[in-house]
């Protein structure tokens, strides 16, 4: 999983391209968006899309800490 992602977006292009009707919140560009921070999702829902918003990130089924599921990012090891 990447450690950080950036979203720029026009949800108005949202709308029209995935069919949605309604955003039900504002959502503004960012620039560091870490995990366990909720980021605006797509969902299908009986036969429709809409939007809400979701935390981002993997907590395995395994781990007893949420906060400490969220450091479990792709590294790049490089050795020289």
């Amino acid at each position: 999983m990447c450690g950080r992602f950036t979203l720029v977006t026009n949800l108005e292009k949202w709308k029209e391209r995935f069919q949605i009707e309604v955003i039900p919140f504002n959502a503004k560009p960012r620039y560091n968006i870490a995990p366990g921070q909720l980021i605006p999702a797509i969902i299908a829902d009986r036969g429709k899309r809409r939007m809400g918003p979701l935390r981002w990130g993997l907590v395995p089924s395994w781990t007893a800490d949420e906060k400490s599921s969220y450091k479990m990012i792709s590294c790049v090891k490089e050795e020289w």
